[in-house]
Order: C-alpha cells, then sequence, then structure tokens
C-alpha cells in the first residue's frame, strides 16, 4: 500500500496531466490549421515564377508570403503630402489544371490575416521613417478547386497602386529581400 505523501504526489502529477491536456489539443488545432506546403514560388525581385501542385479536391488551397521587405518613408511631411503616392505589392496568382486557366486570384502580401511563428517587425530611424516587414503569413486568398490531381500554379510579383491596383514601377524607397509566394493545402 502508498503511503498517503506518495498517493499526493501521485494526484498532483495527474492533475498537472490532465490541465495540460486542453493547452496541447488547442496548439495541435493551432498548428494544424497552418496547413501543408504543397509548393513554393521564390521571388527576390520582382518577376513572374511558376510551381507544380499535387491537390486534393476535399482540401483549401490558401496562399501564404514569406516577406522580407524594407520601406524607407518620406523623410518630410511636405514630401509626404506632395507626393500622393502609395505603392504596395500584388501576386497576381493564375491557377492551371490540364494547360487551362481555372482560377485567377490577386493576393496582397502585406495583407495577412495570420503568422506562422513570427510576427511584423517594425523599426523607426530618426532621420526618416523605414519600416522593415519580415514574416510569414497567411494573405487573405485562398483558392477552391473542384478537382484531385496535378496543377500548375503561375504567379507575377509586382508593385502596383494601392487607389486603382494598377501595376507601378518599383520605387527606390522598397529594399525586396525575399517574398516568396507559399501555397499550403488544408
Amino acid at each position: 500500500m502508498r503511503s498517503k505523501s506518495c498517493r499526493r504526489l501521485v494526484g498532483v502529477d495527474l492533475r498537472r496531466r490532465l490541465l495540460l491536456l486542453p493547452v496541447l489539443a488547442i496548439l495541435a488545432i493551432v498548428l494544424a490549421g497552418c496547413g501543408k506546403e504543397i509548393g513554393r514560388i521564390e521571388f527576390d525581385h520582382v518577376g513572374d515564377g511558376r510551381a507544380e501542385i499535387t491537390i486534393n479536391a476535399d482540401k483549401a488551397v490558401d496562399f501564404w508570403t514569406d516577406l522580407d521587405l524594407k520601406k524607407e518613408e518620406k523623410v518630410s511631411l511636405a514630401e509626404s503630402i506632395m507626393g500622393d503616392e502609395e505603392v504596395g505589392l500584388s501576386y497576381a496568382v493564375v491557377v492551371y489544371q490540364d494547360g487551362e486557366p481555372v482560377q485567377e486570384l490577386t493576393c496582397d502580401p502585406l495583407d495577412v490575416s495570420s503568422f506562422a511563428l513570427s510576427s511584423k517587425i517594425k523599426f523607426d530611424i530618426s532621420v526618416g521613417a523605414t519600416h522593415s516587414f519580415k514574416y510569414n503569413g497567411k494573405m487573405r486568398c485562398s483558392a477552391a478547386v473542384s478537382y484531385t490531381g496535378d496543377l500548375v500554379v503561375e504567379a507575377t510579383l509586382a508593385p502596383v497602386d494601392t487607389g486603382d491596383g494598377s501595376r507601378v514601377e518599383m520605387p527606390d524607397s522598397f529594399k525586396l529581400s525575399k517574398a516568396d509566394l507559399v501555397i499550403k493545402e488544408q
């Protein structure tokens, strides 16, 4: 027969384990929500890319970005007001099945809904403002393809006018190190 102190010790250990179960369950759900990477189009500058993927029809396809971008803001308030340009980045994504386009999407790497074990980082430098965006985030962009098999995903990364979505020249203030388009299956 066990002593009282031994039973208390076993009881405490069991309670700790029982309290840990909900935490582990929540962690498993969160990690499962990130999806499985099934393709990646690597970008270190604006341009075009392509990936071949295999999907299941019962799975959603989400688009993530693995981004490392520095954006220098105008130095003075007057320059900021007079040069009223707002430039962002955009992926133009086309999903092909058997050589035919089945879905076209526009994804904004600066508009993400969640992050994978990372967060936005912003630095302000005293001479002006430099904003650094470095994260792996889920964009508000997904595809529903009712097909099981091989697909081709083509993407164009380009700077765009945030007002009307038209393509513009890449500003000198943008320093792009990485902007991979990550394709995940739920």
